[in-house]
């Protein structure tokens, strides 16, 4: 079967299954909006999984993919609330607010900050912060830093965040104390 053919035939039975889905997300969600949404993140990540190279399998089996990946979705939406909701009840209970580290309104450091404060502000990041922040820093885009560094992707952008929050952190601390 040619490209043409597998897309026509992808989007074939995308249509004649999505009332299945969005049934299916109704009951999962129990909210019209939400189901959609599922829905069409579903549907989105069926289309991209397809093989086009290889050609279409039957449609039943790409019925149980689609309903595999609308209830994977569906647990990772539920999960995500569920933690987003748990860090919101413990900022909460603590009684602080939600801050943005990167808050717009406070003056930027850079103005305020010297070469000698910059420089024992990496200093005080861990050995694994300061050469991920490095690379980053010299040019290399995220994708080069976890190669060089045999990382994911997910770990780089992780300590590039850690370090810049542990760097204003420091550098508003020092700025304070003088």
């Amino acid at each position: 079967m040619d490209r043409e053919s597998y897309v026509r035939w992808i989007r074939e039975v995308v249509a004649r299954n999505r009332p299945l889905l969005l049934a299916e997300a109704n009951k999962l969600c129990r909210n019209s909006t939400d189901a959609d949404d599922l829905v069409q993140e579903t549907l989105l990540r069926f289309v991209q999984s397809a093989d086009v190279q290889r050609g279409p399998s039957d449609e039943r089996g790409c019925v149980c993919l689609m309903v595999r990946i609308l209830s994977n979705r569906f647990c990772d939406m539920y999960r995500r609330g569920r933690v987003r909701d748990r860090h919101a009840d413990e900022v909460r209970s603590q009684g602080n607010e939600l801050t943005d580290p990167y808050d717009i309104e406070a003056p930027p450091l850079f103005e305020s900050v010297t070469d000698e404060q910059l420089s024992q502000a990496m200093q005080s990041l861990s050995p694994k912060l300061r050469e991920t922040f490095d690379l980053l820093i010299s040019g290399k885009k995220y994708r080069e830093i976890a190669d060089a560094q045999d990382i994911s992707v997910g770990t780089v952008s992780k300590r590039i965040f850690d370090a810049r929050a542990r760097l204003r952190e420091f550098l508003l601390k020092l700025l304070n104390r003088e």
